[in-house]
């Protein structure tokens, strides 16, 4: 026996799976499900979850003693509550079993989780009859449609664990039976009496009674997460595993980089060789990309490494759009991307400042919709295993070297970060940023500039002239910064009027408009 702080359960539907499946299970907790199928009668919520913590299977096994195959019955149970979280899997179902002219009617047996959740559940442990190991009774706060809301049975030896509903993950659908998107209902940490709504991009506060009312043909659970109210902070239990297994990050990827694509897909053409200075001449390289050193990766562990990044990305589904009767658009879904190339390059002076670390496309066997080539600068065949002419990547090694960069503190230079973040999946401190789309930002323009017009303004070059590169784009915005810093050093308090207004003003002389023959970015 051993306490669980997460306690996963999935359940089977209140009316039960098929009968079949039920009776042919065996043992004595099949067999009581298969009776609550026959009797018609709806389960509740707390008897769901204490028939799926007290399972029992029978089959035939060889018995050593009597030396033939006797019938065996196995019993799987957990005999006290979970000491965090209770995570309820839902079933999933084939579908919404109403049709749309029913779900119009207001016919409300639109899907067999039709209840109302418990906002509260009390889990205790229960003496087991015949000096059989305590079983868990679970009672639920308030009704669930009329469902009996837990077992009987013997007095409880313990006063039990209070649950408090805290997640609810849904499936909601546009049709009946059309796609299903997944929403996220949480119970505001900073005022539990509250709940908020996550709809992708969308957060918004919701009332209680919406979350736990499962009664619309749209909405279907999937997860919900119940709470331990005496549990101890996250913050707490986090603080306590890391004492006790310290993370360690390796910088190998990023000094000896490679992928396990390299042996069964050999890129069609040799990585181009590098001008660049001779220290970078003895390092592995990747297509446009020179390793760390050792001592590079010793910065990158104290916590000492700058660079700059760059992402490019292609669009997988394009956007759902809808017009109304005022001829006005709305989109109904926003485009799906997905990551093509990332490219980082050394932020930390010497003879290497500059070169590229990272360069890695990444493959994909999903269909693209639209490369975007103009502003991502991968052609057909960039991310196509087996006819690349780039070494490929996968999205795991590319995501572990970008983990890899924010878990170490370095400083990431880059301009319009927040979109590539969050795009990649990930969050990165707002210490270790530096955009420099929000560093030349107005406070009374809205207009944001452009890293092309920013890098005309102080060098007079021209970058993105026809493709984008993200190698390019990461070392312009290296350089962009730096004349940042240097300007920000000499006007000090005034350089938001001395500096940023100056830059505002000759893109609205210029109409924005970049002259027509400019010398390439070196």
């Amino acid at each position: 026996e051993r306490e669980s702080h997460v306690l996963s359960v999935d359940l089977d539907p209140p009316q039960g799976l098929a009968e079949l499946e039920s009776v042919l299970a065996g043992g004595t907790a099949s067999v009581a499900r298969a009776e609550a199928l026959r009797s018609g009668k709806k389960a509740s919520l707390a008897q769901l979850v204490e028939r799926a913590l007290a399972k029992s299977a029978k089959a035939k096994g060889w018995c050593a003693g009597c030396r033939k195959f006797q019938l065996l019955q196995t019993d799987k149970f957990v005999t006290g509550p979970p000491a965090s979280y209770m995570v309820l899997n839902f079933a999933r179902l084939a579908g919404p079993t109403s049709s749309a002219a029913a779900a119009a009617d207001g016919n409300d047996s639109a899907h067999e989780w039709q209840m109302t959740l418990p906002t509260a559940l009390e889990v205790e442990a229960v003496p087991g009859e015949g000096g059989a190991p305590p079983r868990v009774r679970v009672r639920a706060d308030g009704a669930s449609d009329g469902a009996s809301d837990g077992a009987s049975g013997g007095a409880s030896d313990s006063a039990g664990r209070a649950l408090q509903l805290a997640v609810v993950v849904s499936e909601i659908r546009d049709q009946p039976h059309g796609p299903g998107h997944l929403v996220a209902h949480v119970r505001n940490p900073d005022d539990p009496q509250k709940w908020l709504l996550f709809n992708d991009f969308l957060v918004q506060p919701v009332t209680e009674e919406s979350v736990v009312r499962l009664h619309d043909w749209w909405r279907t659970p999937s997860v919900a997460v119940y709470a331990s109210t005496d549990r101890a902070e996250l913050a707490t239990v986090v603080d306590a595993v890391v004492a006790r297994h310290p993370y360690k990050f390796s910088t190998h990827i990023l000094t000896a980089p490679s992928s396990s694509l390299d042996q069964a897909f050999p890129p069609l053409r040799a990585a181009p060789k590098h001008d660049g200075p001779a220290a970078a001449a003895r390092l592995p390289k990747r297509n446009e990309a020179v390793a760390l050193s050792s001592d590079e990766a010793a910065m990158l562990e104290r916590g000492d490494f700058a660079c700059a990044l760059d992402a490019e990305f292609v669009v997988l589904e394009e956007a759902e759009t809808e017009e109304s009767s005022d001829g006005t658009y709305h989109v109904r879904r926003p485009p799906v991307y997905t990551m093509a190339r990332l490219s980082a390059v050394r932020a930390n002076g010497g003879p290497l400042h500059g070169v590229p670390f990272i360069d890695d496309y990444v493959a994909t066997t999903r269909v693209v919709a639209d490369l975007v080539t103009q502003f991502s600068g991968i052609h057909i065949g960039d991310l196509t295993l087996g006819i690349s002419a780039h070494q490929l990547s996968t999205m795991k090694e590319a995501y572990r070297k970008l983990r890899l960069l924010v878990d170490s503190g370095c400083t990431i230079i880059g301009h319009g970060l927040a979109r590539d973040f969050r795009v990649s999946n990930i969050t990165v401190p707002a210490a270790q940023v530096r955009d420099t789309m929000l560093l030349f930002q107005s406070s009374v323009n809205p207009r944001a500039l452009s890293l092309r017009f920013l890098y005309w303004y102080f060098y007079k070059k021209a970058i993105q002239s026809g493709e984008h590169s993200s190698v390019e784009d990461s070392q312009a915005t290296l350089k962009v910064y730096e004349s940042y810093l240097q300007a920000k050093d000499e006007s000090g308090d005034r350089f938001a009027k001395d500096v940023v207004d100056a830059i505002y003003a000759a893109g609205e002389r210029m109409s924005w408009q970049l002259p027509d023959s400019l010398p390439a970015h070196d």
